[in-house]
């Protein structure tokens, strides 16, 4: 019965560290449309947001410091941890930035 929940405990750790990595990748993609978008001169804010969305997280927020010629975009994304257990975080949150300076 022990190995069964030792096998458990590693199963839902690994599936929550997969999770957060996706989590990750998506700040990172919001983060790199952002800044694509605003070198375009398109609101980069908005092209984050559908990204996140598209990967299934919310934008938390979204900064753009500098112009359109020299500018950092700086996100940040959420999404609910699953499975959720009790006295455990519910949400991850990632961070991500992008631009022509850093």
């Amino acid at each position: 019965m022990s190995l069964l929940a030792v096998a458990w405990t590693a199963s839902l750790l690994v599936a929550w560290l997969a999770q957060v990595s996706e989590v990750q990748d998506s700040a990172d993609l919001a983060s790199l449309a952002a800044a694509g978008a605003l070198a375009q001169g398109i609101d980069g804010c908005t092209a984050a947001k559908e990204v996140a969305a598209r990967n299934h997280s919310d934008l938390m927020e979204c900064h753009v410091n500098g112009d359109q010629w020299s500018f950092v975009v700086e996100v940040r994304v959420s999404q609910p941890l699953q499975p959720s257990l009790p006295g455990v975080a519910r949400l991850i949150v990632r961070e991500a930035s992008a631009g022509s300076i850093q």
